[in-house]
């Protein structure tokens, strides 16, 4: 062997014949890492944490870019077939595991930690589908939770972008469950009101229910809109005593002292209840609900304190 001669080798160094591989949704783009395989069950690319314990992973993908940059990013090209541009899978029955899991830790702007988008008009399309299989158990195909006060946050939050057809922000085939719906409220003793069409704010003090923790009892028991929206009130008086026949008796609701819903009745001279509802619609967070009387007697009557005959109920219906 001559001594400028490298020394030889088993190891086979030769270079393999390469393919021109290019993803046809990223023509043109560069890459560090590109896998690509032919066979049909075959994986590109694959990360694999083998440590039972601490929190690796598989593949950690991170940008720096400010506009639209993507950690990472999974494209399915074909034009039919059950294919998924990401798939996420976990085998653990820990509370917390999770086949995929977006968060966006920024303290500021407009962040998603999952946004799902798609471009089809077909049918039963999705941006972001999530099933639970499994038939028994409290399980969830998609749960959203927000730790935020705002009062415009969500948990999840559907939007229609085109407002030019039916289109639905939240769409639900079969019952929807509730927690937060509403309050409720009645006197906590008879309230006397005064003669001659005095209007005076009924005084339900006595709250049975209230979600939204609005009913303010030290203000004569007033309700304050906790958030943007719809509500729907609905309020039933009771007379204690027989109003003289022809004596005019008005329950109103108010917003902001503002009478939106007013009805006019007159005694024919036996004890009566007066019942009023109305769905107000578009009230604004900080917006004051409360139910007013007045009875045009030359002298007081009551409204008799009982949860049965005299309340208001507070409905957020949209």
């Amino acid at each position: 062997m001559a001594n400028d001669e490298p020394p030889q080798s088993s190891l086979d160094v030769s270079v393999p014949e390469t393919e021109s591989v290019q993803p046809t949704s990223h023509s043109g783009s560069t890459w560090k890492v590109l896998g690509a395989i032919d066979d049909a069950d075959g994986v590109g690319v694959l990360g694999h944490a083998t440590p039972t314990s601490g929190a690796g992973k598989g593949v950690h993908g991170v940008t720096d870019s400010p506009a639209f940059g993507v950690g990472v990013e999974g494209t399915a090209t074909a034009d039919s077939g059950q294919t998924y541009g990401v798939r996420g899978m976990t085998a653990s029955v820990d509370a917390d595991a999770t086949g995929v899991m977006g968060r966006a830790t920024g303290s500021s702007g407009k962040t998603y930690g999952v946004w799902g988008i798609t471009d089809s008009n077909s049918d039963s399309t999705a941006g972001v589908y999530g099933e639970a299989t499994h038939p028994a158990g409290g399980t969830y195909g998609v749960q959203g939770v927000t730790n935020a006060s705002a009062a415009d946050a969500a948990g999840i939050r559907g939007t229609v972008a085109n407002t030019d057809g039916n289109a639905a922000a939240i769409r639900a085939e079969g019952r929807v469950d509730v927690d937060e719906v509403g309050c409720e409220a009645s006197l906590s003793t008879d309230q006397t009101i005064s003669g001659g069409l005095s209007v005076e704010i009924v005084r339900f003090t006595d709250v049975h229910t209230d979600h939204f923790e609005s009913f303010n009892v030290p203000s004569n028991g007033r309700f304050t809109v906790p958030a943007p929206g719809d509500y729907h009130v609905s309020t039933s008086l009771s007379w204690g005593e027989q109003l003289p026949a022809g004596t005019f008796h008005l329950p109103a609701i108010y917003v902001n002292g503002s009478v939106v819903a007013q009805r006019r009745r007159q005694s024919a001279g036996y004890i009566s209840s007066d019942t009023l509802s109305k769905t107000l619609f578009g009230l604004s967070s900080g917006d004051v609900v409360d139910v007013r009387v007045a009875q045009g007697d030359s002298t007081t009557h009551t409204i008799v304190a009982h949860r049965t005959i005299s309340y208001v109920t507070i409905h957020k219906v949209g």
